[in-house]
């Protein structure tokens, strides 16, 4: 009897740190739920510079690894990446039509990226989004 309540008392207190790590962990899921949720577009240029890359370096580099493919004037997304929620279209002022990419489709290249070393010559920089970016709906 004694040994089943001390399994109950270490069961207890495994309970409860989970809990306390749940709830520290509450505002990280809701400050990367709304980083991804994020409608506002990113231009190639910005996500290629965190790898120390140009746009059409990077725009080959995905197109080498299945993601993209250039169609007249921009790269667009196969097929089986399109309705995935990684690029939004707009037109321009001159009625040309640009892709840019989402915050999920950032975090969609951050990780194809990730392991291919063969294709960086600089170390990856990230760029930490703050949470007064989030609210000033700056991304």
């Amino acid at each position: 009897m004694e040994k089943k309540y001390g399994e109950i008392q270490k069961l207890r207190k495994l309970l409860e740190k989970a809990s306390e790590k749940i709830e520290s962990m509450k505002p990280k899921a809701q400050y990367y739920d709304i980083v991804l949720s994020s409608k506002k577009g990113i231009r190639m240029s910005v996500i290629a510079k965190e790898f120390g890359k140009s746009a059409s370096e990077m725009h080959s580099i995905l197109h080498s690894l299945g993601i993209i493919y250039k169609t007249d004037k921009a790269w667009v997304l196969y097929a089986k990446y399109q309705d995935l929620g990684y690029q939004i279209s707009h037109t321009t002022y001159n009625s040309q039509i640009e892709y840019l990419w989402t915050q999920k489709g950032r975090k969609f290249i951050h990780d194809a990226m990730d392991g291919k070393k063969e294709f960086l010559n600089k170390p990856i920089k990230s760029h930490q989004i703050t949470m007064e970016e989030v609210l000033n709906n700056e991304i």
